[in-house]
């Protein structure tokens, strides 16, 4: 088993010490969703205080439907209708800690309020565990699937992901994903507006190029990706006028869960306060450059990074990258690498386990660059003023 929590712990921590780090972390969810809702009711026979009591319940089944939604997909909430009618709304003073109406007023024969309430999530969640709706205890993975199709009419494959991507809805994907929903598992990324593999600095060689679907099945928080080639052809033998096809689906599936990558972005102490914040589909401080240590199962990197945004930064960056030794044509369709350090190592040795081991490894990568992270540290600080802000 590949143990990660260590290690990857160890080099955010020893970046940390050394180096500003870019890093976020989020905090845990609340067992508590607090927020206002509204409802409406018909005034019925001038019973102004029954219309008030079923519009102020109208207001607190939204409140649960909203958490509801919270918890789940909307894949997983569309094919959960019938139990979130018939076993959640029907109960909904049950997920309700306490409410209060914010007020109310008559208008053209209904009558409005407004109501604050706080739902209970760690109940909801129960419910919906006990129900196998919700992955609590994560027994079925959550998949992203990258399928190319192609149909008789089509002379190259679709596809939605890597380089000249067609937009298109696969058959073939249709049918795959409804049935594991049918069988509570969880699919992301095949909504209507596809993940841009761009925005991860993700970029892909080919559209059958693995590694970096497996990037962006990370970053897309999936257990596991499945590859797919779906393709029809009409047949040669016709009865009559009717025409008939062969078709035909390879799938294969890769567990990410063995073979995570993770990522520790950082600054100098030097650079931080002077390197440009216009950076756009790039990184949470919107920097325009960053370093950037990847760490996963068979290797270690350090690389230079520059952000898509402001062309005049990303042009003054550009040519202090192309000035260093060791510098190579920039990679990445918006992000450009100039600068890869990337070494091989097997962290499913045993070794590993010892965290002063991958303590040396990460001292040895940053004490064989620290030259050239000095040198650009320098440049940087040189024509810090030509930097737009």
């Amino acid at each position: 088993m590949f143990k990660k929590t260590p290690a990857i712990s160890l080099i955010v921590l020893f970046i940390g010490i050394i180096f500003i780090s870019g890093q976020s972390f989020a905090a845990k969810g609340s067992d508590v969703l607090t927020g206002v809702t509204t409802g409406k009711r018909k005034i019925i026979n001038h019973n102004i205080q029954q219309a008030k009591q079923r519009a102020v319940s109208d207001a607190l089944n939204f409140a649960v439907q909203n958490a509801f939604a919270e918890l789940v997909s909307r894949q997983v909430f569309a094919s959960n209708l019938n139990f979130f009618y018939n076993q959640i709304l029907s109960h909904t003073s049950d997920y309700i800690i306490t409410y209060r109406v914010l007020g109310g007023i008559e208008n053209k024969g209904h009558y409005l309020v407004g109501v604050e309430s706080k739902v209970d999530i760690k109940l909801l969640e129960k419910t919906l565990t006990d129900a196998r709706i919700l992955n609590a205890n994560h027994d079925k993975p959550v998949i992203l699937f990258f399928i190319a199709e192609k149909t008789p009419s089509d002379l190259l494959p679709k596809y939605w992901w890597g380089n000249n991507p067609v937009p298109y809805r696969s058959l073939a994907e249709e049918i795959i994903i409804s049935k594991m929903l049918q069988d509570r598992f969880i699919v992301t990324g095949n909504d209507v507006d596809r993940p841009d593999p761009s925005f991860y600095n993700i970029m892909f060689d080919s559209i059958y190029d693995i590694a970096a679907a497996k990037d962006l099945g990370r970053e897309m928080k999936a257990d596991m990706i499945v590859f797919g080639k779906a393709s029809s052809s009409e047949a040669i033998n016709r009865m009559g006028e009717e025409k008939t096809f062969n078709a035909k689906v390879n799938l294969e599936g890769y567990n990410l869960e063995t073979c995570n990558k993770y990522y520790a972005r950082f600054l100098t102490k030097n650079l931080s306060p002077i390197i440009p914040r216009t950076g756009i589909w790039g990184w949470k401080g919107n920097e325009s450059f960053l370093f950037e240590m990847a760490y996963w199962e068979k290797g270690l990197s350090l690389k230079f990074v520059i952000s898509p945004g402001n062309e005049k930064n990303r042009q003054l960056l550009s040519e202090i990258m192309k000035s260093l030794p060791k510098s190579k044509k920039a990679t990445g369709k918006k992000s450009w690498t100039l600068y890869s350090d990337a070494r091989k190592v097997n962290f499913t040795n045993e070794k590993y386990d010892d965290k002063e081991e991958i303590k040396s490894l990460i001292q040895k990568l940053l004490r064989d660059n620290k030259e050239l992270i000095n040198e650009v540290e320098n440049k940087m600080i040189y024509i810090k003023e030509k930097f737009e802000k």
